[in-house]
């Protein structure tokens, strides 16, 4: 339990005694949840704490949590004597959380990590709604030819309306009331954006607002994107009844980087997977983009390498102790005899064989006495363990290719 920034544990501590931290942080353990008797694992990141439930000290979670609780302006955090931690959110709907400590102390660390989170959330969001109160300019785009149209847009927090005009003194503009707004979407996703023949905006710049009767349809700077998206969401599950979901912070950036890449791929006349596919397979050709082996894999490597020669001078040595005693024995080596016939095809081999012989492909150490190569079961045992050979070889290669 405990701090994490940039991969090292931390947990730095202020003149005062109270536990503090500079930039993004990670807290992240494992309670036991009041209500089940069950233990949890717990991570706070950025404003949002990941509930993974039933997973037990020293055990790895998989998977996706099985809940979230977004931390945002008038959520309640504290610790109890008891060791009890307990978590209430009114946005978007009143829910509590109640989880055990070991210790009471725990419980207060708990309680000092979440209460950072919270305000470090509440900063940012504000920072969103100081700039959504100024407003930038924005494209909307008309349901009836999709075509779009420059405006200036901000928003009146005090009555959660949306407001456009051509610029941000007009005295008149249009609005619109949030209100009344039941959603709103990331990305061009709507028939609107749909209709668009060529888009002009990149994907990752256009979003939705979803009301009963229409849509609002717009597109903003790729700068700003984040501000108006996250701004106008926290408004929306703060005033409008009918909005009762939202994206984290996490989850609006892993749709931005998604829908990058897809405006990528379409240029190319690809799809996304193909696309990415394409550049990792370019990617594992070029040496230089692969960067230093791992130790690990390096000294895997290594290790088939010396296996597979360990494995060469035992085959060399076992190959000539066969022959030595071949020849001093006298008999006659087993072997692939051919005649040439008038079609030039060759004839089988002698009827005495017990079993059907087969010549394994030519390579380095193989007998070969008046040109037949010899045929019994430790040349398959060869051709066996080379197979065994080329197989690690491959798992090593792709190994390296992987790190």
């Amino acid at each position: 339990l405990g701090w994490q920034r940039s991969g090292a544990w931390q947990m730095p501590e202020a003149s005062d005694g109270t536990r503090q931290a500079a930039g993004e942080v990670e807290w992240r353990g494992h309670l036991t949840d009041s209500a089940t008797g069950t233990p949890a694992l717990l991570v706070l990141r950025r404003g949002v704490l990941r509930i993974f439930p039933g997973v037990a000290p020293k055990a790895r979670h998989r998977g996706l949590p099985e809940e979230t609780v977004q931390l945002i302006r008038k959520s309640e955090v504290r610790s109890e004597a008891d060791g009890r931690l307990r978590i209430k959110t009114h946005v978007p709907y009143d829910a509590e959380h109640v989880f055990k400590a070991k210790s009471e102390a725990e419980a207060k660390q708990w309680s000092q990590a979440l209460q950072f989170s919270l305000k470090a959330a509440t900063e940012r969001l504000q920072g969103h709604l100081q700039f959504l109160a100024q407003g930038s300019t924005a494209y909307k785009y008309n349901y009836s030819n999709s075509k779009r149209m420059r405006r200036h847009f901000w928003v009146e927090e005090a009555k959660a309306e949306l407001c456009w005009g051509k610029a941000r003194s007009d005295e008149s503009p249009q609005t619109m009331d949030l209100t009344a707004c039941v959603g709103i979407i990331y990305g061009p996703m709507t028939s609107t954006f749909q209709r668009c023949t060529a888009m002009e905006d990149p994907p990752w710049c256009c979003f939705s607002l979803l009301f009963p009767d229409r849509t609002l349809d717009l597109a903003v700077a790729g700068e700003v994107v984040s501000q108006w998206f996250l701004g106008l969401q926290h408004v929306l599950v703060e005033r409008s009844p009918g909005c009762v979901t939202a994206l984290s912070e996490a989850q609006f950036t892993f749709r931005q980087a998604w829908h990058k890449l897809c405006g990528a791929a379409h240029k190319q006349g690809l799809t996304t997977r193909t696309m990415l596919l394409k550049q990792l397979r370019a990617l594992g050709q070029d040496p230089s983009s692969v960067g230093p082996v791992p130790a690990a894999a390096a000294s895997a490597d290594l290790e088939v390498k010396v296996e597979k020669r360990r494995k060469k001078r035992e085959s060399k040595v076992e190959g000539s102790s066969i022959a030595a005693s071949d020849s001093g024995s006298g008999a006659a080596p087993r072997r692939r005899t051919s005649t040439a016939g008038a079609g030039g095809a060759g004839t089988a081999s002698a009827a005495g064989e017990a079993r059907h012989s087969f010549a394994p492909p030519v390579r380095e150490g193989a007998s070969t006495p008046n040109g037949a190569l010899l045929v019994d079961e430790n040349e398959e045992d060869d051709l066996r363990k080379f197979a065994v050979d080329l197989g690690k070889e491959l798992e090593a290669a792709t190994a390296k290719l992987e790190a």
